[in-house]
């Protein structure tokens, strides 16, 4: 895995299962900017799209001030 230069080889026979990556915005040392985290991870067995969608949904509207009006729609 490479990520913006910083490389990691797990050893033979483990797999990823879970990520989170941090992104800022401005260059460094510039002070406080926005940001974003972003996680990937599985999905609960036996879980349906559709309650992972609305359950997405309604976390971004409680962590993310200001965000409304999400609309879902087909990939």
């Amino acid at each position: 895995m490479n990520v913006e230069g910083f490389e990691f080889a797990a050893p033979p026979g483990f797999r990823t299962e879970e990520m989170t990556v941090g992104y800022r915005m401005g260059l460094p040392g510039s002070g406080p900017g926005p940001s974003i985290i972003v996680q990937s991870k599985p999905a609960r067995t036996g879980a349906k799209l559709e309650t992972l969608a609305a359950e997405t949904m309604t976390e971004l509207t409680q962590t993310i001030a200001h965000l409304k009006n999400l609309v879902r729609a087909e990939l």
